[in-house]
Protein backbone atom coordinates (compact mmCIF):
# COMPACT_ATOMS: atom_id res chain seq x y z
CA UNK A 1 0.00 0.00 0.00
CA UNK A 2 2.85 2.38 0.75
CA UNK A 3 4.18 1.94 -2.78
CA UNK A 4 0.72 2.64 -4.22
CA UNK A 5 0.37 5.81 -2.13
CA UNK A 6 3.75 7.03 -3.38
CA UNK A 7 2.74 6.35 -6.97
CA UNK A 8 -0.55 8.24 -6.53
CA UNK A 9 1.36 11.14 -4.96
CA UNK A 10 3.71 11.32 -7.96
CA UNK A 11 0.79 11.41 -10.40
CA UNK A 12 -1.06 14.02 -8.35
CA UNK A 13 1.98 16.31 -8.55
CA UNK A 14 1.95 16.02 -12.35
CA UNK A 15 -1.58 17.39 -12.71
CA UNK A 16 -1.96 20.64 -14.64
CA UNK A 17 -1.66 23.58 -12.31
CA UNK A 18 -3.56 26.82 -12.65
CA UNK A 19 -2.94 30.46 -11.77
CA UNK A 20 0.00 31.27 -9.52
CA UNK A 21 0.76 27.61 -8.85
CA UNK A 22 1.16 26.96 -12.57
CA UNK A 23 3.42 30.01 -13.01
CA UNK A 24 5.56 28.89 -10.09
CA UNK A 25 5.79 25.38 -11.51
CA UNK A 26 6.80 26.65 -14.98
CA UNK A 27 9.32 29.04 -13.46
CA UNK A 28 10.81 26.24 -11.35
CA UNK A 29 11.17 23.96 -14.39
CA UNK A 30 12.76 26.75 -16.45
CA UNK A 31 15.17 27.69 -13.67
CA UNK A 32 16.15 24.05 -13.24
CA UNK A 33 16.76 23.60 -16.97
CA UNK A 34 18.74 26.86 -17.13
CA UNK A 35 20.96 25.89 -14.20
CA UNK A 36 21.63 22.39 -15.51
CA UNK A 37 22.56 23.66 -18.96
CA UNK A 38 24.80 26.33 -17.45
CA UNK A 39 26.65 23.87 -15.24
CA UNK A 40 26.98 21.25 -17.98
CA UNK A 41 28.74 23.64 -20.37
CA UNK A 42 30.31 26.50 -18.43
CA UNK A 43 30.58 25.13 -14.91
CA UNK A 44 30.62 27.88 -12.31
CA UNK A 45 31.71 30.59 -14.73
CA UNK A 46 28.71 32.66 -15.76
CA UNK A 47 27.82 36.24 -16.57
CA UNK A 48 24.73 37.50 -14.73
CA UNK A 49 21.57 38.35 -16.67
CA UNK A 50 18.35 40.01 -15.55
CA UNK A 51 15.24 37.94 -14.74
CA UNK A 52 12.00 39.68 -15.72
CA UNK A 53 8.41 39.01 -14.76
CA UNK A 54 5.58 38.73 -17.29
CA UNK A 55 4.46 42.20 -16.17
CA UNK A 56 7.92 43.60 -16.94
CA UNK A 57 7.74 42.18 -20.48
CA UNK A 58 4.26 43.61 -21.02
CA UNK A 59 5.51 47.05 -19.96
CA UNK A 60 8.50 46.83 -22.32
CA UNK A 61 6.33 46.03 -25.34
CA UNK A 62 3.29 48.13 -24.41
CA UNK A 63 1.37 44.93 -23.81
CA UNK A 64 2.63 43.39 -27.07
CA UNK A 65 1.24 46.24 -29.10
CA UNK A 66 1.05 45.41 -32.81
CA UNK A 67 2.88 48.64 -33.63
CA UNK A 68 5.90 47.19 -31.78
CA UNK A 69 5.89 43.98 -33.81
CA UNK A 70 9.08 43.57 -35.85
CA UNK A 71 8.57 40.10 -37.25
CA UNK A 72 5.92 37.42 -36.79
CA UNK A 73 6.98 35.22 -39.70
CA UNK A 74 9.82 33.45 -37.91
CA UNK A 75 9.58 29.85 -36.77
CA UNK A 76 11.62 27.69 -34.45
CA UNK A 77 12.06 24.11 -35.51
CA UNK A 78 11.43 21.81 -32.58
CA UNK A 79 11.63 18.09 -32.29
CA UNK A 80 13.83 15.52 -30.64
CA UNK A 81 16.57 17.97 -29.65
CA UNK A 82 19.71 17.09 -27.66
CA UNK A 83 19.06 14.10 -25.47
CA UNK A 84 22.26 14.15 -23.43
CA UNK A 85 21.95 13.97 -19.67
CA UNK A 86 22.95 17.21 -18.00
CA UNK A 87 23.84 15.56 -14.68
CA UNK A 88 25.57 12.46 -15.96
CA UNK A 89 27.83 13.63 -18.75
CA UNK A 90 31.05 15.45 -18.18
CA UNK A 91 31.96 17.92 -20.89
CA UNK A 92 35.61 18.45 -21.70
CA UNK A 93 36.98 21.04 -24.05
CA UNK A 94 38.99 19.63 -26.93
CA UNK A 95 41.07 22.61 -28.03
CA UNK A 96 43.41 20.55 -30.19
CA UNK A 97 40.94 18.88 -32.56
CA UNK A 98 37.88 21.08 -31.98
CA UNK A 99 35.74 18.12 -32.99
CA UNK A 100 32.85 16.21 -31.53
CA UNK A 101 32.15 12.50 -31.73
CA UNK A 102 29.65 11.26 -34.33
CA UNK A 103 26.08 12.41 -33.76
CA UNK A 104 22.67 11.51 -35.07
CA UNK A 105 20.55 13.66 -37.36
CA UNK A 106 16.76 13.72 -37.57
CA UNK A 107 13.83 15.54 -39.10
CA UNK A 108 11.96 18.19 -37.13
CA UNK A 109 8.53 17.31 -35.83
CA UNK A 110 6.94 20.75 -36.23
CA UNK A 111 7.45 24.50 -36.26
CA UNK A 112 6.59 26.91 -33.49
CA UNK A 113 5.79 30.49 -34.36
CA UNK A 114 8.04 33.20 -32.95
CA UNK A 115 7.33 36.93 -32.72
CA UNK A 116 9.90 39.69 -32.25
CA UNK A 117 8.82 42.95 -30.61
CA UNK A 118 10.54 46.28 -30.24
CA UNK A 119 10.54 47.51 -26.68
CA UNK A 120 12.18 49.83 -24.20
CA UNK A 121 13.77 49.15 -20.84
CA UNK A 122 14.50 52.29 -18.85
CA UNK A 123 14.72 54.21 -22.13
CA UNK A 124 17.01 51.60 -23.67
CA UNK A 125 15.90 49.95 -26.96
CA UNK A 126 15.43 46.20 -26.69
CA UNK A 127 14.00 43.32 -28.72
CA UNK A 128 11.68 40.81 -27.07
CA UNK A 129 11.47 37.29 -28.48
CA UNK A 130 8.23 35.48 -27.67
CA UNK A 131 6.91 32.08 -28.72
CA UNK A 132 3.29 32.14 -29.85
CA UNK A 133 2.91 28.36 -29.60
CA UNK A 134 3.51 27.65 -25.90
CA UNK A 135 3.81 24.29 -24.25
CA UNK A 136 6.58 22.64 -26.29
CA UNK A 137 9.31 21.15 -24.12
CA UNK A 138 11.71 21.13 -27.05
CA UNK A 139 11.21 24.85 -27.60
CA UNK A 140 12.26 25.36 -23.99
CA UNK A 141 15.43 23.37 -24.64
CA UNK A 142 16.50 25.49 -27.61
CA UNK A 143 15.71 28.76 -25.81
CA UNK A 144 17.54 27.71 -22.63
CA UNK A 145 20.50 26.74 -24.78
CA UNK A 146 20.45 30.16 -26.47
CA UNK A 147 20.16 32.00 -23.13
CA UNK A 148 23.08 30.13 -21.60
CA UNK A 149 25.31 30.50 -24.66
CA UNK A 150 24.58 34.20 -25.19
CA UNK A 151 25.06 35.00 -21.51
CA UNK A 152 28.64 33.79 -21.82
CA UNK A 153 29.68 35.60 -24.99
CA UNK A 154 30.65 39.22 -25.48
CA UNK A 155 31.33 40.42 -29.01
CA UNK A 156 30.10 43.42 -30.96
CA UNK A 157 28.85 41.21 -33.81
CA UNK A 158 26.96 38.69 -31.68
CA UNK A 159 23.65 39.80 -30.22
CA UNK A 160 23.78 40.60 -26.51
CA UNK A 161 21.23 39.14 -24.13
CA UNK A 162 19.91 41.35 -21.32
CA UNK A 163 17.72 38.81 -19.60
CA UNK A 164 14.72 36.54 -19.80
CA UNK A 165 11.33 35.79 -18.32
CA UNK A 166 11.08 32.33 -16.79
CA UNK A 167 7.40 32.59 -15.85
CA UNK A 168 6.30 31.63 -19.37
CA UNK A 169 6.46 28.36 -21.22
CA UNK A 170 8.78 28.53 -23.08
CA UNK A 171 10.83 31.45 -21.65
CA UNK A 172 10.77 34.92 -23.23
CA UNK A 173 14.16 36.40 -24.13
CA UNK A 174 15.14 40.09 -24.07
CA UNK A 175 17.98 41.27 -26.31
CA UNK A 176 19.99 44.49 -26.22
CA UNK A 177 19.29 45.63 -29.77
CA UNK A 178 17.96 48.60 -31.69
CA UNK A 179 16.90 46.64 -34.80
CA UNK A 180 17.27 47.81 -38.37
CA UNK A 181 16.10 44.72 -40.26
CA UNK A 182 17.65 41.41 -41.25
CA UNK A 183 20.54 41.09 -43.70
CA UNK A 184 18.29 39.90 -46.55
CA UNK A 185 16.26 43.13 -46.48
CA UNK A 186 19.44 45.17 -46.98
CA UNK A 187 20.89 42.87 -49.65
CA UNK A 188 17.80 43.12 -51.84
CA UNK A 189 16.54 46.56 -50.79
CA UNK A 190 13.22 45.36 -49.36
CA UNK A 191 10.95 46.52 -46.51
CA UNK A 192 11.96 50.15 -46.97
CA UNK A 193 15.72 49.59 -46.80
CA UNK A 194 18.01 50.84 -49.59
CA UNK A 195 19.98 48.18 -51.41
CA UNK A 196 23.34 47.70 -49.76
CA UNK A 197 26.43 49.08 -51.51
CA UNK A 198 29.38 46.86 -52.38
CA UNK A 199 31.53 48.65 -49.82
CA UNK A 200 29.00 47.90 -47.07
CA UNK A 201 28.72 44.30 -48.25
CA UNK A 202 32.46 43.85 -47.74
CA UNK A 203 32.21 45.37 -44.26
CA UNK A 204 29.20 43.24 -43.31
CA UNK A 205 30.85 40.04 -44.57
CA UNK A 206 33.96 40.78 -42.49
CA UNK A 207 31.82 41.48 -39.41
CA UNK A 208 29.88 38.21 -39.77
CA UNK A 209 33.18 36.34 -40.14
CA UNK A 210 34.63 38.09 -37.09
CA UNK A 211 31.61 37.21 -34.95
CA UNK A 212 31.70 33.59 -36.07
CA UNK A 213 35.45 33.37 -35.48
CA UNK A 214 34.90 34.70 -31.96
CA UNK A 215 32.36 31.96 -31.24
CA UNK A 216 34.85 29.35 -32.45
CA UNK A 217 37.97 30.46 -30.59
CA UNK A 218 37.28 33.52 -28.47
CA UNK A 219 34.94 32.33 -25.71
CA UNK A 220 35.62 30.42 -22.50
CA UNK A 221 33.93 27.37 -24.02
CA UNK A 222 33.86 27.88 -27.82
CA UNK A 223 30.69 26.97 -29.67
CA UNK A 224 29.58 25.99 -33.16
CA UNK A 225 26.62 28.12 -34.26
CA UNK A 226 24.96 25.34 -36.34
CA UNK A 227 22.26 27.66 -37.67
CA UNK A 228 24.01 30.45 -39.60
CA UNK A 229 21.85 31.82 -42.43
CA UNK A 230 20.84 35.29 -43.70
CA UNK A 231 17.58 35.41 -41.64
CA UNK A 232 19.70 34.93 -38.50
CA UNK A 233 21.84 37.98 -39.18
CA UNK A 234 20.45 41.33 -38.02
CA UNK A 235 21.77 44.84 -38.50
CA UNK A 236 21.39 47.44 -35.77
CA UNK A 237 20.57 51.12 -36.28
CA UNK A 238 24.23 51.89 -37.07
CA UNK A 239 24.43 49.06 -39.63
CA UNK A 240 26.55 46.80 -37.41
CA UNK A 241 26.07 43.05 -37.80
CA UNK A 242 24.43 41.10 -34.98
CA UNK A 243 24.43 37.30 -35.26
CA UNK A 244 21.34 35.89 -33.55
CA UNK A 245 19.62 32.55 -32.84
CA UNK A 246 22.13 30.41 -30.97
CA UNK A 247 19.43 27.99 -29.86
CA UNK A 248 20.96 25.13 -31.87
CA UNK A 249 24.57 25.96 -31.01
CA UNK A 250 26.85 23.19 -29.79
CA UNK A 251 29.79 23.60 -27.38
CA UNK A 252 33.14 22.54 -28.84
CA UNK A 253 33.72 19.74 -26.36
CA UNK A 254 34.40 16.04 -26.34
CA UNK A 255 31.31 14.14 -25.24
CA UNK A 256 31.03 10.75 -23.63
CA UNK A 257 29.65 7.55 -25.10
CA UNK A 258 26.16 8.92 -25.69
CA UNK A 259 25.64 10.94 -28.86
CA UNK A 260 23.94 14.27 -29.33
CA UNK A 261 21.28 15.04 -31.88
CA UNK A 262 22.29 18.07 -33.91
CA UNK A 263 20.18 19.99 -36.36
CA UNK A 264 20.31 22.95 -38.69
CA UNK A 265 18.47 24.75 -41.44
CA UNK A 266 17.92 22.82 -44.67
CA UNK A 267 20.00 24.29 -47.49
CA UNK A 268 22.65 25.65 -45.13
CA UNK A 269 23.76 22.33 -43.60
CA UNK A 270 27.25 21.09 -44.37
CA UNK A 271 26.78 18.03 -46.65
CA UNK A 272 29.89 16.39 -45.18
CA UNK A 273 28.36 16.82 -41.73
CA UNK A 274 25.12 15.17 -42.90
CA UNK A 275 27.02 12.24 -44.43
CA UNK A 276 29.40 11.56 -41.54
CA UNK A 277 27.25 12.60 -38.61
CA UNK A 278 30.17 14.64 -37.30
CA UNK A 279 29.94 18.38 -36.79
CA UNK A 280 32.98 20.66 -36.52
CA UNK A 281 33.75 24.35 -36.89
CA UNK A 282 34.16 23.67 -40.61
CA UNK A 283 30.40 23.07 -40.73
CA UNK A 284 29.91 26.72 -39.78
CA UNK A 285 32.47 27.67 -42.41
CA UNK A 286 30.34 25.95 -45.06
CA UNK A 287 27.19 27.80 -43.95
CA UNK A 288 29.15 31.05 -43.97
CA UNK A 289 30.28 30.32 -47.53
CA UNK A 290 26.63 30.16 -48.59
CA UNK A 291 25.98 33.49 -46.87
CA UNK A 292 28.96 35.00 -48.73
CA UNK A 293 27.64 33.64 -52.01
CA UNK A 294 24.26 35.25 -51.40
CA UNK A 295 25.91 38.59 -50.56
CA UNK A 296 27.93 38.35 -53.78
CA UNK A 297 25.17 37.15 -56.13
CA UNK A 298 22.68 39.81 -54.97
CA UNK A 299 25.10 42.64 -55.82
CA UNK A 300 25.66 44.40 -59.14
CA UNK A 301 27.78 47.05 -60.83
CA UNK A 302 25.14 49.56 -59.81
CA UNK A 303 25.95 48.84 -56.16
CA UNK A 304 29.55 49.93 -56.74
CA UNK A 305 30.89 46.41 -57.23
CA UNK A 306 34.50 46.41 -58.38
CA UNK A 307 35.67 43.52 -60.55
CA UNK A 308 38.91 42.76 -58.72
CA UNK A 309 37.49 42.67 -55.20
CA UNK A 310 34.35 40.92 -56.45
CA UNK A 311 36.34 38.00 -57.89
CA UNK A 312 38.45 37.65 -54.74
CA UNK A 313 35.27 37.72 -52.64
CA UNK A 314 33.74 34.93 -54.73
CA UNK A 315 36.92 32.86 -54.44
CA UNK A 316 36.74 33.03 -50.64
CA UNK A 317 33.11 31.90 -50.76
CA UNK A 318 33.99 28.93 -52.97
CA UNK A 319 36.86 27.92 -50.68
CA UNK A 320 34.43 27.87 -47.75
CA UNK A 321 32.13 25.61 -49.81
CA UNK A 322 34.72 22.89 -50.49
CA UNK A 323 33.22 19.41 -50.18
CA UNK A 324 35.80 18.27 -47.64
CA UNK A 325 35.92 20.18 -44.38
CA UNK A 326 39.69 19.84 -44.14
CA UNK A 327 40.02 21.82 -47.39
CA UNK A 328 38.00 24.77 -46.06
CA UNK A 329 39.79 27.67 -44.36
CA UNK A 330 39.57 28.48 -40.67
CA UNK A 331 37.38 31.47 -39.85
CA UNK A 332 40.44 33.35 -38.61
CA UNK A 333 41.93 33.14 -42.10
CA UNK A 334 38.63 34.19 -43.67
CA UNK A 335 38.48 37.28 -41.45
CA UNK A 336 42.00 38.28 -42.50
CA UNK A 337 41.23 37.82 -46.20
CA UNK A 338 37.97 39.78 -46.07
CA UNK A 339 39.59 42.62 -44.14
CA UNK A 340 42.38 42.74 -46.74
CA UNK A 341 39.86 42.94 -49.62
CA UNK A 342 37.93 45.61 -47.78
CA UNK A 343 41.07 47.75 -47.42
CA UNK A 344 42.10 47.56 -51.06
CA UNK A 345 38.62 48.03 -52.45
CA UNK A 346 37.93 51.63 -53.62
Amino acid sequence: MDALRKLLLIFSKKKVLKGEDRIQNVEYMNREALLKRQISIFGRKSNPIMIFSEEDIALMTNNYNKSNLIDDTRTDKVGELRKFGFDEQKYLRSSSTRKMKPMSFFAYDHDTKVSLYKGTLNGRPVVVRKHDSPGFYDARETIINSIVTLSNVNHKNVIKILGCCLETEPPIVVYDLSPNGILLDHLFGTKGHPKMSWKDRLRVAAEIADGLNYLHIGTHVPVIHCDLSPPNIFLDESGTVKIIDLGLSVPIVAVGADSESVVGIAGYLDPECVRSGEITVKSDVYSFGLVLLQIWKSSSVGDGMEEGSSEQFREIAMRCLKKKGEERPEMKEVVQELCRIKKISP
